[in-house]
């Protein structure tokens, strides 16, 4: 489903890029869960690299109860007040461009 952002950056002709967070967790309605919740923050770089690949290679990310959703992003968000968020950041570079992800900034 399109989000509300997407939909009033087409109203008014301004490019969007929809965003996908790689150490976040999702809930089944496509919204990030709660960082007052538990298991919000995803902090094991395995998991976390997983998703942003389920993202970017399959389009799905699965959600806090299991299910999972399809997901269209254009960006990956790695929160910088994370644990190692530079360290996991140079780690998710690597084996995105490992498994055929052309990594670029949204301007060329």
């Amino acid at each position: 489903a399109e989000s509300t952002m997407a939909k009033a950056a087409q109203l008014v002709g301004v490019r969007f890029a929809a965003e996908g967070f790689a150490d976040r967790m999702y809930e089944a309605d496509g919204t990030l869960r709660d960082r007052q919740l538990p298991d919000a923050l995803i902090e094991n770089e395995q998991l976390a690299t997983a998703q942003a690949l389920d993202f970017v290679l399959a389009k799905k990310v699965k959600t806090y109860d299991g299910s999972v959703m399809p997901i269209n992003i254009d960006t990956i968000c790695v929160h910088g007040d994370g644990k190692n968020a530079l360290n996991f950041a140079k780690i998710l570079r690597g084996v995105l461009a490992e498994n055929g992800v052309d990594v670029h900034t949204l301007v060329r």
